[in-house]
């Protein structure tokens, strides 16, 4: 199994503080961190770290990462100085990297990535270094604004502080939840349904407009009916050729049932004024 999990900047005090992390200091935060990690990553398993895992102490680095489970990869960050012994616990250091998780490409990176490879073809971009800071929420923002677009945009901070990492590795699955993703297909359903609303609102114009025309031929004379019709046009009264029905209807019924009409002209225009003149 893959996990996946960014800044945890063991030995780090001012990170306490930067991030509100819930430790009394870094004795706590140090344990809790190893201990998450150790009770989800069995020997066997991987774990790419994206970036800052460690503050200067190379010591102390050296003695967390004896205790840390399975096979462990370094997306270096821009507090990692990995040199001596440091080196040897990690299977591989790199910048940036391309895996296949889940049959799925996630890239790997410790800063984000507004725009990145197979992003329109189910891609995941995993990044860290922002932490629960204004420039992740920046991140979300552009994310939500892809979405809106209809752009898949599978952007994910893995930065442990935040409420769906808790300081605990994470596979991509359990990302792609906690992130809750907008469905793409919802899109579509939306632009199906929207089309569908159009035809039926051209069904009801059509209706409305005959019924109209026999209003003003004559032939249509019971004033229930004539009422109902009203109201039915003030229901779209949005859309200009409900506006032109009921300026004929408005003009006709005017000289034949003024106390049918009543009020709907002002009704009308104090619903619609900035979009009609009756």
């Amino acid at each position: 199994m893959i996990f996946y999990i960014a800044d945890m900047h063991f030995g780090h005090e001012n990170v306490l503080r930067f991030d509100d992390r819930p430790f009394s200091g870094i004795d706590q935060m140090d344990e809790t961190l190893v201990q998450n990690w150790n009770a989800r990553v069995a020997d066997d398993d991987t774990v790419y770290v994206l970036g800052d895992a460690f503050w200067k102490n190379e010591e102390n680095s050296v003695k967390i990462l004896q205790q840390l489970k399975g096979h462990k990869h370094l997306i270096q960050g821009n507090h990692d100085r990995v040199k001596g012994k440091l080196r040897l616990y990690w299977e591989s250091i790199v910048q940036y990297a391309e895996i296949n998780d889940e049959n799925r490409l996630v890239i790997l990176s410790h800063y984000p990535m507004l725009f990145y490879k197979s992003q329109h073809h189910g891609a995941a971009m995993l990044y860290g270094h922002v932490h629960n800071s204004r420039e992740w929420q920046l991140v979300e923002k552009w994310k939500r604004e892809q979405w809106a677009l209809g752009i898949p945009c599978k952007l994910i901070n893995v930065g442990c502080m935040l409420d769906y990492m808790h300081y605990t590795p994470r596979t991509l699955t359990e990302l792609l939840t906690a992130e809750a993703m907008p469905d793409m297909d919802l899109f579509a359903r939306i632009e199906e349904s929207t089309a569908q609303y159009e035809s039926a609102k051209t069904q009801v114009y059509e209706l409305c407009k005959q019924a109209v025309d026999e209003v003003l031929a004559g032939r249509l004379t019971d004033e229930a009916q004539i009422d109902w019709l009203l109201d039915r046009v003030i229901d779209f009264g949005d859309d200009a050729r409900f506006r032109e029905l009921s300026k004929q209807l408005c003009r006709h019924i005017y000289y034949h049932y003024p106390k049918l009409i009543g009020d709907f002209p002002s009704m009308f225009r104090a619903l619609f004024l900035s979009l009609i003149h009756i």
